[in-house]
């Protein structure tokens, strides 16, 4: 019996080397989807809170307040502010979004509705496959207020 054992010890030694690095794939993989997931949410935010802003009647809203609200609200991993910002007036009849203007979008477009758009790149390493770098896109609409 004794050198039964021995002979199966080289056995599982072949077997651990063998399942380690698909093993070590999976948990990479794991890990990396859930820090991804985790930027996608974060954009969704921010691209809210950035179509809110937006969305207010008021001559201080511009390009540029929208994007720092929107970069305010981003909580990235590596990065503090989004690649891409896209602010867009949309139609309801029609569905067709045209780009807003830099300063205040929703004036003169109450009723419509203001969309943003923040598109950042994520960086994913995985072993054995290198890194992937996807575009996560997030977008937030809001309806354009009435000026009272």
């Amino acid at each position: 019996m004794g050198n039964r054992t021995r002979r199966d010890g080289g056995a599982s030694l072949v077997e651990f080397a063998l399942v380690v690095p698909i093993l070590t794939l999976f948990l990479f993989g794991i890990v990396q989807f859930g820090l991804a997931f985790d930027q996608k949410q974060s954009i969704n935010s921010a691209a809210r809170e950035g179509a809110r802003t937006a969305a207010i009647q008021d001559d201080s809203v511009t390009y540029t307040a929208i994007r720092a609200r929107v970069d305010s609200s981003f909580q990235g991993l590596a990065s503090d502010t989004v690649d891409n910002v896209i602010v867009e007036i949309v139609d309801p009849a029609t569905g067709t979004p045209t780009v807003a203007a830099a300063t205040n979008p929703c004036k003169d477009n109450a009723g419509q509705t203001v969309r943003v758009t923040a598109i950042n790149t994520f960086v994913a390493t995985i072993p054995f496959f290198g890194t992937i770098e996807p575009d996560l896109t997030g977008v937030g609409e809001f309806r354009c207020e009435i000026d009272a």
